[in-house]
């Protein structure tokens, strides 16, 4: 684990608060997955189980028109694609918190560690490329989800001459659910400007500095994390149960070995099916019909995603000024209904005018 200091008093209390809940998983991390049974209200177990992730055999490597240096490249208006290794492939114990940090960033918790070194000049690629607004990020302390725009990564690699692709998300496994994870988008928040204090060595050897201001995804070197708690990384989690990290793990079956070259194309993800989310909590199929109740709700998830699309998700339109508690009760509901329609549909909050 990073630090608390890196983020100042703000994220020790969060690190703080997550520790109870982590005290519990990492109980438990090390026995048979079906003791995760016993974890009461896991909206995750009650979701259909998945086929196997399928790793696909391409032509080539995704060309770019712009090579940026420092392991970044674009191709305006279509897609991002960052260079980097495996790091882990497989565990670890204490969670896999991070899909990608920067190339100086915590490697012992992260699936991919990046060539770029700087979340700015990432930052600056996507707005170019893809034309991304910056979101909100998530509160794992109030359980809130991140708000902000889709976007899809892939994984690409090359071993003896063949190139393989796979769905960042796949390369996830879930131990609650004892399986891997369909195809998700991570949400775009774009990081944030926060005032730092300088960390200060425990037995009091350095002494304290003036707060700095610093852009946070560069401060703790994430680019895309799995777990809410890394709540300041450049795209925010899209896992249905984000507050734990100890139940994310690498996708041994899918990963290719630690130390593998790999690409994360990074495109705009469009998501086919779209609700709204009211000030008062409701959920409208449309703009003008009525919210819908519980069985209103599975109804429409069941007949929305049947059959499944390409990304295991839907587009939440909610307006900025709409209290984000309304998004988290707004998850449970969906998530709840999810598993009656026996249907994988993770909500990503978009806010308006951004969403579709």
């Amino acid at each position: 684990m990073r630090r608390c200091g890196a983020g100042g008093p703000g994220r020790c209390r969060r690190r703080h608060a997550a520790a109870i809940a982590l005290t519990t998983w990492a109980a438990i991390a090390a026995i048979p997955a079906v003791a995760f049974a016993a974890v009461a209200d896991d909206p995750v177990r009650a979701l259909p189980r998945l086929p196997v992730a399928v790793v696909r055999v391409i032509a080539a490597p995704t060309a770019c028109e712009h090579d940026l240096g420092s392991g970044i490249a674009a191709t305006i208006g279509r897609h991002v694609v960052l260079t980097g290794e495996v790091v882990i492939d497989q565990g670890p114990a204490e969670g896999l918190e991070v899909l990608a940090c920067l190339a100086n960033g915590a490697r012992h918790e992260t699936l991919i560690a990046l060539d770029a070194r700087s979340a700015v000049q990432v930052k600056v690629a996507f707005i170019a490329a893809l034309g991304v607004i910056d979101g909100v990020r998530p509160d794992t302390v109030a359980e809130l989800p991140a708000r902000g725009q889709p976007v899809g990564i892939d994984i690409e690699w090359t071993i003896a001459g063949v190139t393989r692709s796979c769905p960042a998300s796949s390369l996830i496994r879930d131990r609650a659910n004892d399986d891997a994870y369909p195809p998700l988008p991570w949400l775009w928040t774009g990081s944030r400007f926060a005032e730092v204090s300088a960390a200060v060595a425990a037995a009091g050897a350095l002494p304290a500095q003036a707060p700095r201001t610093a852009f946070m995804a560069e401060e703790n070197r994430l680019f895309a994390v799995n777990f809410d708690g890394e709540e300041d990384a450049l795209l925010a989690s899209p896992f249905p149960a984000p507050l734990t990290d100890v139940r994310f793990e690498a996708n041994s079956a899918a990963v290719p070995p630690a130390g593998t070259r790999v690409r994360l194309v990074c495109t705009r993800a469009v998501l086919a099916q779209r609700l709204r989310l009211d000030a008062v909590g409701g959920l409208h199929a449309d703009d003008r019909g009525p919210a819908l109740d519980d069985d209103g709700l599975a109804a429409w998830l069941r007949a929305a995603f049947a059959p499944p699309p390409a990304l295991a998700a839907l587009a939440v339109a909610v307006d900025p000024a709409v209290p984000r508690e309304r998004d988290r009760d707004a998850r449970r509901r969906l998530l709840a209904a999810a598993g009656k329609a026996r249907v994988w549909a993770t909500p990503c909050f978009m806010q308006t005018p951004t969403a579709p």
